[in-house]
């Protein structure tokens, strides 16, 4: 062999053995397989961009993701918290430890992870139920309206955390958050069914009849249900 098919042997083997794609070329990548649903093989591509930058946000929230697709929460919110670690006021992180969370069966839990993400929506105290809060939800370039990406909007938190409160039996205050959810007009079929049955709960037949008939409009199948079982 030549001195110079050696070398260009060697930089044959160098150029294949280097990687020479970014944390974003990885990202996109691991983000094109998930949109195809193969959860598992887009894993080890976000593997890749974390390993590329320890700091990549978005990387943790979509192999995160991946996670909770294919059922294991755990190591979900393990990628949650690892984001949480250096970006302590990510309001997606909270927001889906807390979905995570409930899925576990681990409400309040759920409710305390859902409680922060409404702290870094500039919500000072949201235990308060004396008065409707109202949050104006920006996208990364301040308009109105639309969210930013992996942004998760203020209307979305109070309707997850209504039904864990539901599931907890706390139900003045799972009525607050899905009333407030009807005040934003987000998902109204559902959060007019939620607030029928807390009024079920409390023994108000007629208002939670009115409830449903108000989610029926809107087109909640759960809804008309309950008006042919319980508003006869």
């Amino acid at each position: 062999m030549t001195p110079r098919s050696y070398l260009y042997i060697l930089t044959i083997i160098f150029l294949t053995s280097c990687d020479f794609k970014s944390a974003d070329d990885y990202l996109k990548q691991g983000h094109d397989i998930g949109l195809t649903g193969n959860y598992k093989a887009a894993i080890p591509i976000f593997d890749k961009a974390i390993q590329k930058n320890p700091k990549l946000k978005e990387a943790y929230i979509q192999r995160g993701l991946c996670y909770e697709n294919i059922h294991e929460d755990s190591l979900a919110i393990n990628d949650y918290k690892k984001l949480l670690s250096f970006d302590h006021k990510n309001t997606t992180a909270f927001y889906y430890i807390g979905l995570c969370k409930y899925r576990q069966n681990k409400f309040e839990e759920a409710i305390e992870f859902y409680n922060n993400a409404l702290i870094t929506k500039g919500i000072s105290n949201p235990l308060d139920t004396s008065r409707s809060q109202f949050v104006l939800d920006l996208n990364k370039n301040g308009i109105l309206g639309e969210q930013a990406t992996f942004d998760v909007a203020s209307y979305e938190i109070y309707y997850e955390r209504g039904l864990a409160y539901y599931s907890t039996g706390q139900i003045k205050r799972a009525f607050y958050d899905f009333e407030n959810c009807i005040n934003q007009k987000y998902q109204l079929g559902e959060s007019n069914y939620m607030i029928g049955l807390c009024w079920l709960t409390a023994n108000k037949k007629d208002k939670a009849c009115e409830a449903f008939r108000q989610g029926a409009f809107y087109g909640d199948s759960l809804s008309k249900t309950q008006i042919l079982e319980v508003c006869k």
